[in-house]
């Protein structure tokens, strides 16, 4: 309200006199031409112009966010860049690094398996060479044994013959005991006969032919 009436105090109705500040009297009047009225038309057009520059202005604060966003979505996109960029130096180092302890893993790997080969052929010398001691040693043991078994079948054989020639002299040492029973049993039966017709021829021996005939 106070702007207002302000701004009536310095623009006064046209076609009156206003007197200028801080004098006393009219006589530097000045007259002030009055405002042209507008018409219907011009109000129109003033109302246009005034939703034009409404529209304008706010295409230009439309204009300023999209810029705005614009502006933001190259930060953003130079931002997703830079990471991007960032994330494949960060692969291509995880990448790097793989590699390497790949080369180094092989590497180890074959190390590993040249002294594997290496103690083998060295296992294998040894081995090689107690096998060849243990079969040096088993041929002299198959030695000393066919040896004793050559002997154990000799002394075998010869028990065999011993045995063989015991049982003939078994045998024929048998074959005398009967033959030499059957003679002493026919010499007693002929001293038996001679003496029981000793004893019938004289009665005076009987004693003697008693007693001889129980020794026999």
């Amino acid at each position: 309200m106070q702007a207002n009436s302000r701004a009536r105090s310095n623009n006064p109705t046209p076609g009156r006199l206003r007197w200028p500040k801080n004098h006393a009297g009219p006589e530097t009047v000045r007259e002030i031409p009055p405002r042209p009225r507008k018409d219907a038309q011009s109000r129109e057009e003033q109302h246009c112009d005034t939703a034009t520059g409404r529209e304008l202005a706010k295409l230009r604060v439309q204009l300023r966010c999209l810029q705005h966003e614009f502006e933001l979505e190259i930060l953003r996109r130079q931002e997703a860049r830079a990471a991007q960029r960032e994330s494949e130096e960060a692969h291509a180092l995880e990448v790097e690094s793989l590699r390497l302890a790949v080369q180094q893993a092989e590497t180890r790997a074959r190390h590993a398996r040249v002294l594997a080969e290496i103690r083998e052929r060295e296992t294998l010398k040894l081995h090689t060479g107690n096998l060849l001691e243990d079969f040096v040693c088993s041929k002299r043991e198959v030695r000393v044994l066919r040896e004793a078994l050559a002997h154990a079948e000799e002394s075998k054989l010869r028990a065999e013959d011993r045995a063989t020639a015991a049982e003939k002299r078994a045998r024929r040492a048998e074959r005398r005991s009967s033959r030499i029973s059957a003679e002493s049993d026919f010499v007693k039966q002929e001293a038996r006969a001679v003496f029981a017709a000793l004893r019938q021829r004289d009665a005076h021996l009987s004693d003697l032919v008693d007693f001889t005939l129980q020794d026999l």
